[in-house]
């Protein structure tokens, strides 16, 4: 007898999935998502970030607390972004499209 041999009736629908992938959500709700995480970490109004706010020009925000932003979305929306990825961000935007493109973390 084994585990494999399950009732699987439903599996189609997808409804045995429990965690979404980023992509599932849309970019407006990463971005709002984002900017409610910078707005608190860098004690400034949400108003104040716009998709083509240039993260490091603009922001009072250095590499180091962008990776710890990464890792704080990584975990929300369970994914991995690989390092090279956020080597390359340098708007608000780059980070909203490199979330809703991450793949999603397995967690077997």
């Amino acid at each position: 007898m084994t585990a494999s041999k399950k009732n699987t009736k439903g599996n189609a629908d997808g409804a045995d999935k429990q965690v979404q992938p980023a992509m599932s959500f849309k970019k407006e709700d990463i971005f709002d998502t984002l900017t409610d995480m910078l707005s608190e970490l860098l004690d400034m109004p949400k108003s104040d970030f716009k998709m083509d706010t240039a993260i490091f020009e603009e922001l009072p925000l250095d590499s180091l607390q962008l990776y710890e932003l990464v890792v704080d979305l990584e975990s929300k929306y369970a994914l991995r972004i690989p390092d090279e990825a956020i080597e390359k961000v340098s708007t608000i935007e780059d980070v909203v499209e490199m979330v809703h493109g991450a793949k999603e973390t397995s967690h077997s």
